[in-house]
């Protein structure tokens, strides 16, 4: 372990090489998918870190997206360009990540800090009860968040994601639990390095096929939405993102599986090697009444490998469950208001 902690703190001189010859140049500018109709908002959240946040959609039911680490919201393009006529929608990006400010206390990147920019967001738009989807990270944030303010939750739907101490079931290996913090550690101290690789990896047009043949995305992916995600991941600020993942092998909320009193569905995809199948059939176990889906072929990005199956699956869901009406009797509905 002594070795190891030498190693570690012999990594600061890489960074401090990259500093003379490389300046940050990440572009702080919104999106131009303009034509989703997604509006950018602000807040200053408890700490006063600027939290960024994205709206679209209509209607009195409110749909809440909670982000994988790393992810904002585009990768959800497919569900809520499909939900957006009949839900609010809205989603956020996490502190030190993307169009959200690095909070100026570091320490302040933990799942508690997360959970409290969620309740102010909620507080900021009015929401008093929603439909919650959390993917990857979003997963043991929205059950953090459930753990703080149940009442906020209509009905949950976890993603690619586990419970809590992500790393102990990282690609069905024990040792990922030691390896992982380790890695994160020394990439914290090469944070510039690796952000000029990343901008030059991402870059590369045999990128995402290297992906396909390494397994970590399907066939199916959509390469649009997935390159111009990777192309805003290689601009994140590497020591927050890397702090923030060191939270989700740390961070349990296994406890608050057996506490849920709501409509809960999960959807996991066969190839998953970040969160496998396995760790959502434990959940699902652990949940009373709650209903799992595997997606044959899906790896850890089932919401932009499968978007159309994906939407279908929680249109069934929100449907049987009461939470959805049916389109002919939305319509019906809204007759009846209009006479």
């Amino acid at each position: 372990m002594k070795i190891i902690v030498e190693l570690i703190s012999k990594c600061n001189w890489i960074n401090n090489f990259f500093s003379m010859f490389w300046k940050d140049k990440r572009e702080k500018k919104s999106s131009d998918w303009s034509k989703d109709g997604v509006e950018e908002r602000f807040f200053n959240s408890f700490d006063g870190t600027r939290i960024a946040y994205y709206t679209v959609g209509s209607g009195n039911k409110t749909f809440i997206l909670v982000n994988g680490l790393g992810g904002t919201y585009k990768a959800w393009r497919h569900l809520y360009n499909y939900f957006k006529d009949r839900f609010r929608i809205i989603s956020w990006d996490y502190r030190g990540t993307y169009r959200s400010s690095v909070p100026e206390d570091s320490t302040f990147l933990r799942m508690e800090d997360h959970v409290r920019d969620a309740l102010l967001l909620c507080e900021k738009e009015g929401v008093s009860s929603a439909i919650w989807a959390g993917w990857s990270m979003g997963v043991q944030l929205s059950l953090e968040i459930y753990r703080h303010a149940p009442d906020l939750f209509r009905a949950l739907i976890l993603i690619n994601g586990t419970s809590g101490r992500a790393f102990d079931t990282a690609f069905s290996w024990k040792g990922s639990a030691v390896v992982l913090p380790f890695i994160a550690e020394i990439a914290k101290r090469t944070a510039l390095p690796l952000s000029f690789a990343g901008r030059t990896v991402t870059k590369w047009k045999g990128f995402i096929k290297l992906m396909k043949k390494a397994g970590i995305v399907g066939e199916t992916l959509d390469e649009e939405i997935f390159a111009s995600l990777a192309k805003d991941f290689a601009t994140l600020d590497i020591q927050s993102y890397m702090t923030i993942f060191k939270t989700l092998g740390e961070h349990d909320a296994g406890d608050v599986l057996s506490r849920l009193d709501l409509p809960v569905l999960i959807i996991a995809g066969e190839k998953d090697p970040f969160t496998p199948q396995k760790a959502a059939e434990k959940m699902a176990r652990r949940i009373r009444g709650s209903e799992i889906s595997i997606v044959p072929g899906g790896t850890h990005y089932v919401p932009v490998e499968y978007p159309e199956l994906l939407n279908l699956r929680i249109e069934k869901f929100l449907k049987e469950r009461g939470i959805l009406l049916p389109v002919k009797q939305i319509k019906q509905d809204e007759q009846l208001l209009d006479n």
